[in-house]
């Protein structure tokens, strides 16, 4: 069951992200996918991930705990991250 974390940092690393997950969800996902974000003058790019759970009910427990998590950026802004369904389930 994918999901999409969306609203991650800008700044935020593949690194960070995977030790936040394994800290969350350790063992309890099959695959993931991060993309980071970048800051311009025009506008900011936040972070996503696709994460593949091994259960429905991984899913929950995750989103239970993650959804609505505030990061605090590299210059102290806040951002709200937001656990979903992934669009398309392959």
């Amino acid at each position: 069951t994918k999901v999409v974390i969306r609203n991650l940092p800008p700044g935020m690393t593949d690194d960070t992200f995977k030790t936040v997950l394994e800290s969350l969800a350790g063992g309890r996902y099959t695959w993931l996918s991060y993309f980071p974000g970048k800051v311009s003058l025009k506008r900011v790019v936040f972070s996503r991930a696709y994460v593949n759970f091994l259960t429905a009910e991984d899913v929950y427990d995750f989103k239970q705990r993650f959804d609505g998590h505030v990061f605090i950026g590299q210059k102290g802004h806040q951002y709200r991250c937001s656990v979903e369904y992934a669009p398309l389930q392959k």
